[in-house]
């Protein structure tokens, strides 16, 4: 048990961006696929649509939104250093996701002027 918990502890950091580059296209699949009454055949192309969008934005806008979205998890790691191991996996995620929607609410309010 005390080896799992320091691998846990050694690649934490990996879990939280995996939940963000694979989550949120996900979520935004399934919600154009009830907004729009897709058939569930094309789950899959609408989901793969998503995950290269947000792939491509992360390449294109990379440095605010790695910095916005780490920065935050860094915040959430410090946050949570001496707590439990769920607690040290889950109050990453949350801010990172926080971080990250910062991100693009920034980002959008660029684009509006």
């Amino acid at each position: 048990m005390a080896k799992a918990k320091e691998t846990i502890e050694k690649i934490w950091w990996a879990i939280p961006p995996i939940v963000i580059v694979f989550g949120v296209p996900f979520c935004t699949a399934i919600n154009e696929m009830v907004e729009f009454s897709h058939p569930p055949s094309l789950f899959i192309s609408c989901y793969g649509k998503h995950f290269l969008c947000m792939i491509g934005r992360f390449i294109a806008l990379n440095g605010l939104v790695a910095i916005s979205t780490f920065g935050c998890m860094s915040i959430g790691y410090y946050l949570s250093k001496r707590k439990s191991l769920p607690l040290r996996i889950i109050v990453p995620i949350i801010f990172e996701f926080g971080g990250f929607l910062v991100s693009y609410l920034i980002l959008a309010m660029m684009y509006t002027h």
